[in-house]
């Protein structure tokens, strides 16, 4: 700039470039890096990640991950363990356990992930930061605050060498302070300094809160020493800080524990329906569920045109047990069903089975396997019955920023081709319809059924192209939306789907719009 313009003023840096990392970690399937913390040896980074357990709820686990071998190996599951420190040992590492309403400060070995308790759990205190040099420290709040070694209003201590750093709270201010013998304040910030992190040389890296929001600073060894100031001495804050008195514990408050059984049952009403090229129906229904999810039950009516499900249906499922049981009473006759699921790191076998009575009777099972990364999964599914319904289907999808691309493939025997899913239709009938909302109810019986599709999405909304049996295409745009069930709400799982195509062979766009609700 100021070779064109020898006369300009010259720019000043504010801030650092950017650095280029050397080595950089992203989970394959996505989510959170928290509590980084080299090992001893500085070769290795301990660190937590979320996983899910079998039934799909996250938990706290550490990793070790050295950068120089590329090896990202797990070290617990399911575990709750989070918030790591090595012990000077090397092998072992102090991490903190919240299990259960519990939060318990535990050892963990870094070769084999074995937990051990450090001390007893605590329903009253909640531990953090736990840190290993020449002695173990931590910070634990309780009805008073944060404290570290009892010093109140310290939180996230960090040990140099044989020194004790922490932020520490006081008369309106956060600054970093030596906590050795009493609290001597190292920093003297117009914002807030916190996170104190030393480094071997003896200098210290902390955060520093500023209008434009955080930023990293640096203090030299030298420039750690301050005269003596207490801080409560300190200048006060423009406005004085109001602090909220501590809510009074009475234990006489608290209600005698019962079995939750099936807990408090709640009303809502639910309204759907679908409205297509070929006709149209309306829903009205009544859930009935407690506000956990253990039971969940749909009562719904539908009316309509030929081309739409009509009648109604009782639908109720019970997830008091590994096993989702669920039953479904319609005009054809009643279906019991059962679904279990498991869930691991980037995987989800879903295994459902169960036999309809009336006048279609039959037995039925399907499966679906799912495999994800961050960027890419694919899902298996296969599915069949006792009336020779058979169907079997393979997809495939990645993203790329923005924009996410899929293909999938299906074979089946026995189909049922055209409309859209209602809210009273079993998943035993659904097992031989291949749903194409662009096509009226039962368009077409295909004996061997041959599908493929691609699919183009762009914030939500999907270009796709279809093909069925008999060099049917079908090209349009659609927006669809899953949404599982929501019993603190009083929600039942809703599946939407809205869209617009072009038939071969059939003149004319045809759109829809339909909702169906599940338990």
């Amino acid at each position: 700039m100021l070779k064109r313009d020898p006369q300009d003023i010259a720019p000043v840096r504010t801030k650092p470039l950017p650095r280029e990392p050397i080595f950089k970690l992203t989970p394959r399937d996505g989510g959170d890096i928290t509590s980084p913390r080299w090992t001893r040896d500085g070769k290795s980074i301990l660190y937590t990640h979320k996983q899910p357990d079998r039934e799909g709820f996250l938990h706290h686990d550490l990793f070790l991950w050295t950068p120089e071998s590329h090896d990202n190996r797990r070290l617990t599951h399911a575990a709750g363990v989070e918030d790591a420190d090595p012990l000077p040992d090397g092998k072992r590492a102090i991490a903190v356990r919240n299990q259960n309403g519990f939060s318990q400060l535990v050892t963990v070995d870094l070769t084999s992930g074995e937990v051990a308790p450090y001390n007893e759990p605590s329903l009253e205190r909640i531990y953090s930061h736990p840190r290993a040099s020449r002695q173990i420290v931590w910070a634990e709040h309780d009805s008073n605050g944060w404290s570290v070694r009892g010093v109140r209003g310290a939180f996230s201590p960090e040990w140099n060498g044989d020194k004790l750093y922490a932020a520490v709270a006081s008369s309106g201010f956060i600054e970093i302070a030596r906590i050795d013998n009493g609290v001597e304040p190292v920093t003297r910030s117009p914002g807030a300094a916190m996170d104190p992190a030393p480094a071997p040389d003896g200098s210290l890296y902390f955060m520093s809160l500023e209008p434009d929001g955080f930023v990293v600073r640096h203090l030299k060894p030298g420039d750690i020493t301050l005269p003596p100031l207490s801080l409560e001495t300190r200048f006060a804050p423009a406005i004085p800080p109001v602090l909220a008195t501590a809510a009074a514990f009475r234990p006489e408050l608290i209600a005698s524990p019962r079995p939750y059984r099936f807990g408090r049952q709640e009303f809502g009403t639910a309204f759907g329906g679908s409205w297509t090229a070929y006709g149209e129906s309306k829903e009205i229904g009544v859930r009935v569920g407690d506000v956990v999810g253990l039971l969940d039950a749909l009562a719904i009516a539908s009316s309509g045109s030929d081309s739409a499900d009509r009648g109604a249906a009782l639908i109720a499922t019970w997830r008091g047990w590994p096993v989702a049981v669920t039953s479904h009473l319609f005009r054809s006759g009643i279906e019991l069903r059962g679904n279990y699921e498991i869930h691991g790191a980037m995987t989800l076998l879903s295994i459902e089975a169960g036999g309809v009575d009336g006048k279609s009777s039959r037995f039925f099972a399907q499966s679906s396997f799912t495999a994800r990364q961050k960027i890419a999964s694919a899902t298996l599914h296969a599915g069949i019955d006792s009336r020779q319904h058979v169907r079997a289907s393979v997809r495939a999808a990645a993203r790329f920023g923005a924009i996410r691309l899929a293909a999938a493939a299906e074979a089946a025997n026995r189909m049922s081709l055209g409309g859209v899913a209602s809210s009273i239709t079993a998943e035993s009938i659904l097992l031989e319809r291949v749903l194409e909302p662009a096509l009226p109810l039962k368009f077409a019986d295909v004996r061997h059924y041959r599908g493929a599709r691609g699919e183009f999405t762009l914030s939500s909304l999907t270009a796709f192209w279809q093909r069925h049996s008999s060099n049917l295409t079908v090209r349009g745009i659609e927006w669809t939306s899953h949404t599982p069930p929501i019993p603190l709400l009083g929600l039942p799982a809703l599946d939407m789907t809205a869209g617009a195509a072009r038939v071969s062979g059939i003149r004319g766009t045809k759109g829809w719009l339909a909702l169906r609700w599940r338990p």
